[in-house]
């Protein structure tokens, strides 16, 4: 019998690069992968994963239940359950007690998911809890901010999807992911644009800095809320500068009072499974605030392959039943970094000129800005080709709609 059969399957629900991440983690294992979603778009394209579509989510849980069911018939084993994205995590915690002991699920009770999930809840429920988070308010409820510039985020990451809905054609719903005000004149034309949709946006205070003083701390905790492993990693480069998505980052260590903040909240959400914490520090005072919190795998969980504290691998391990001891990533910051090549040589050589000067390198200069013991660079990882020409493509798409949407707008 082979190594890979031996192995009990995992099925990650939806299809994102945080799925692809773990799944290289537990494919180069001999794990058997299985993306979930109504459509194959990257991670299914992985060459250590297959494909089994699934309904839409919004529309019916039972049907979603019925074809999970339908695939492990076809597997065997006692299957885990891996939430790709924030609504995958709520619909897994929803439908969990449906599925009873035929899966071993990752993720917390639904009550947690949803505070998890929502930074308006969350980031009240944090301040009376003592946590560092920042104070918002829900756009639909003041008239004007008392002071700018401000930034206003969706509430929750599936909130563009629904948004998108209300919006003139042609316009890309991702601008909202994170909206910088800096006067009164941008402030009432946002409310104007969004005039439908503002109960579901959050206005709160620029923090100072950039993206590179972002840190995040991905966990997995077991269903003692115990962490079993910890891994710091602190954003390089992120696109827009101001508060963008990895593009770059490296492992990287916290103060221990962060990691005791993270095992509090854990244990007070009854929390087992795969999770994400960001925090931002501010440059001129060092003072750390709690900016987030995802309940699933994220984009750079494939870092973690590169480390002791393998997160999918540690996850995957406990909930089949394996004693484990907790990992914690240690080693000096920079040792291990991750890029995502194509976006990061595109800011670096283009986008940050206007969006941020300071980041814009030469050649030489960005490839030794990556220089590590180890380098997992996204499109790559685990030569995964499949994949990455996949994650090519996508972004081709993307940018090309991008400039479409910009000629429309000029004309």
């Amino acid at each position: 019998m082979s190594q890979r059969s031996k192995r009990e399957p995992v099925f990650f629900l939806g299809d994102s690069m945080g799925s692809l991440g773990a799944i290289q983690s537990l494919g180069s294992k001999g794990v058997p992968c299985w993306v979930c979603a109504p459509e194959r778009r990257i991670a299914a394209w992985s060459r250590f994963a297959r494909y089994w579509h699934i309904p839409d989510p919004h529309e019916n849980d039972e049907r979603i239940i019925e074809r999970l069911r339908a695939l492990s018939a076809r597997t065997g084993g006692r299957p885990v359950l891996i939430p790709g994205n924030d609504y995958y995590a709520l619909v897994l915690a929803r439908i969990a007690p449906e599925l009873g002991c035929e899966f071993a699920v990752c993720g917390g009770p639904l009550s947690s998911i949803e505070l998890l999930c929502h930074k308006h809840n969350f980031a009240d429920w944090g301040m009376e809890h003592g946590l560092p988070c920042l104070p918002g308010v829900l756009a639909s409820e003041i008239d004007a901010p008392e002071a700018y510039p401000v930034v206003v985020k969706p509430i929750n990451k599936f909130t563009l999807q629904f948004t998108a809905k209300n919006l003139p054609a042609g316009v890309d719903p991702m601008r909202y992911q994170f909206e910088l005000i800096r006067n009164e004149t941008e402030w009432r034309a946002y409310k104007e644009e969004l005039r439908d949709n503002l109960d579901q946006f959050i206005v709160q205070t620029l923090l100072a800095g950039t993206s590179a003083d972002t840190y995040s701390i991905g966990v997995y905790a077991d269903r003692n809320s115990r962490l079993l492993g910890t891994f710091v990693l602190r954003k390089i480069r992120g696109y827009p500068a101001l508060s963008g998505e990895t593009k770059a980052g490296q492992n990287d260590h916290v103060p221990e009072w962060i990691i005791a903040q993270v095992r509090q909240i854990i244990e007070t959400l009854q929390y087992s499974g795969i999770l994400e914490f960001e925090y931002r520090r501010e440059p001129t005072t060092g003072v750390f605030h709690l900016l987030d919190a995802n309940p699933r795998c994220w984009t750079w969980i494939a870092l973690c392959a590169a480390s002791p504290a393998d997160l999918p691998w540690i996850a995957y391990q406990d909930l089949c039943g394996s004693p484990l001891a907790p990992v914690t990533e240690t080693r000096s910051p920079g040792s291990i970094k991750y890029v995502f090549l194509i976006s990061d040589f595109l800011s670096v050589f283009y986008r940050y000129r206007r969006d941020h000067p300071a980041w814009s390198l030469s050649p030489r200069q960005w490839w030794r800005s990556l220089a590590a013991e180890k380098l997992v660079v996204a499109e790559l990882n685990q030569f995964d080709w499949s994949a990455g020409l996949m994650i090519l493509f996508t972004f081709l798409r993307s940018a090309s709609r991008r400039i479409a949407r910009l000629a429309t707008r000029r004309s």
